[in-house]
């Protein structure tokens, strides 16, 4: 995105600049400074809220966050004044309310869009307002009405109105305020209190204080790790937007000159160069977090410290995905919690519609988020239907696995770059012109298969369990459950 003369961010650094007698350019990252104090911090939270908020505020002298610390001021004033009973019901709708009409903000006004997007941070802070009502509501029935919760709901319920310098904090943390990932209210005020180290560690070793007073484990390498694959990513998008436009395929010119193998190829990489995009923001952000000393997630079986509480997706199962399921199940982790966590276990009917709905809405209102949804619900019944049809001929010998994987590995990939092309240009002009490109087959392929292959057995397809919360699967992809992206 370019930024234009109009953008008011510089301007209101400018008078300082001249005070100063300094470029704008430096005055701003003079102020970004604090913000380095964040590997410092989780060896000295007694350094109160304040050092959260202080990088925040900075961000939103250049942009257009301002908006963002009014929408927290509203939410901290219908905590107050909401009955505890309603809670849940007043903050889910106010903060979809202010979402939507953030979307709506920027599909009348594209041109106001400046080098920082406001949507992305009203995003994941819409989680996590919505996600507090409910956490307030599950503890106010837990305290007052005597009401059996759910061993994750009574884990994350909170008893305690947040205060303003809390709430603000939770909200406009300088780790999360960009691009999350999302987290609960009681996760992130356990990191910030230090009792995240003592609960991950009580599990697993006899004095659970030695780990948090003497031995609280280092955030060094996994956020060394992090680091360096955000900027490996970053080499890869930039050289495949640079070698393989994916404009390309809305150029008649581009489509009559190459077959249609070269042309999916040629889309594979283009999307490849935009998934890139994403591992940058989510791996850099949950380093981002890491390196505060959030993300904890206890030991594994060998004794290593695990970061990875705030895992928005698994690189390599994503590419390497043999189902649409697959590749769901390791996309966007952190969203599929909440969205879980919100609707689909709350829903009074229906979960499956009520939780492609909210996903819908909270993703945008452009008319491509709802093409692919819609296009994506059509593919994952046709693959159950293969799966269930098919999948049992190419278990009688490793070789026939073998093939059965390659064979699903090449059409999932290649499923996924058709559908997602939707999700990427948004309006309909282009994505009626794609698919027609390739005469809408794959659509009508998967549809045919709906129509032609019989329900089939799941008696051989291990069905997941409901994941305890943390966990990193998705059991609303299973094959009565739903869908999400």
């Amino acid at each position: 995105m370019t930024v234009g003369r109009e953008y008011d961010g510089i301007l209101w650094l400018q008078g300082i600049a001249s005070l100063l007698g300094l470029p704008v350019s430096q005055v701003r990252q003079t102020l970004w400074l604090p913000s380095f104090c964040a590997y410092c911090w989780h060896q000295c939270p007694e350094s109160g809220f304040q050092i959260q908020l202080h990088p925040s505020i900075t961000v939103m002298l250049f942009s257009d966050g301002f908006l963002l610390v009014a929408e927290t001021l509203f939410c901290y004033v219908i905590i107050l004044v909401c009955p505890a009973q309603m809670i849940h019901i007043g903050l889910f709708v106010y903060g979809m309310g202010c979402l939507i009409l953030g979307h709506v903000y920027m599909i009348i006004f594209p041109f106001r869009i400046r080098c920082y997007d406001f949507t992305f941070s009203l995003l994941i802070i819409t989680q996590k307002i919505t996600s507090l009502g409910f956490n307030l509501v599950d503890g106010h029935r837990h305290n007052n009405n005597n009401i059996k919760l759910s061993d994750q709901r009574l884990q994350l319920a909170v008893r305690k109105k947040p205060g303003l310098l809390e709430l603000s904090s939770y909200l406009l943390g300088f780790q999360g305020v960009i691009a999350g990932p999302f987290c609960f209210y009681k996760e992130y005020i356990d990191f910030f209190e230090g009792r995240h180290y003592r609960q991950k560690s009580a599990s697993e070793n006899d004095d659970p204080d030695y780990q948090c007073r003497h031995h609280i484990p280092s955030p060094s390498k996994a956020v060394l790790q992090k680091v360096l694959a955000s900027f490996f990513w970053t080499v890869v998008y930039v050289v495949l937007q640079t070698l393989f436009p994916l404009e390309s395929h809305l150029d008649p010119a581009f489509v009559a000159r190459h077959n249609i193998f070269y042309r999916m190829l040629h889309a594979y990489l283009s999307l490849l160069g935009e998934r890139a995009k994403y591992y940058v923001g989510w791996t850099l952000a949950e380093a981002v977090n890491n390196a505060a000393g959030f993300g904890f997630a206890g030991f594994d079986q060998n004794g290593k410290p695990r970061w990875d509480l705030l895992t928005n997706l698994h690189i390599k199962h994503v590419e390497m995905a043999t189902s649409f399921k697959t590749y769901i199940d390791n996309w966007n982790l952190r969203t599929v919690v909440w969205l879980r966590f919100v609707c689909y276990d709350r829903a009074p009917w229906n979960p499956t519609l009520l939780t492609f709905t909210l996903s819908a809405v909270w993703h945008g209102l452009w008319p491509g988020y709802y093409f692919m949804f819609l296009s994506s619900a059509v593919f994952t019944v046709a693959a159950r239907k293969v799966r269930r049809n098919i999948r049992p001929y190419f278990q009688k010998s490793k070789l026939k696995q073998i093939v059965y994987d390659v064979i699903t590995l090449l059409a999932t990939q290649a499923t996924i770059t058709y559908i997602v092309f939707s999700f990427v240009f948004l309006h309909l002009d282009p994505i009626i012109f794609f698919y027609s490109q390739w005469y809408w087959a794959i659509h009508i392929f998967a549809v045919l298969i709906i129509l032609v292959l019989p329900k089939g057995t799941s008696s051989h397809i291990k069905i997941s369990p409901a994941p305890e919360h943390g966990t990193d699967s998705d059991p609303m992809l299973d094959s009565n459950k739903v869908k999400t992206s």
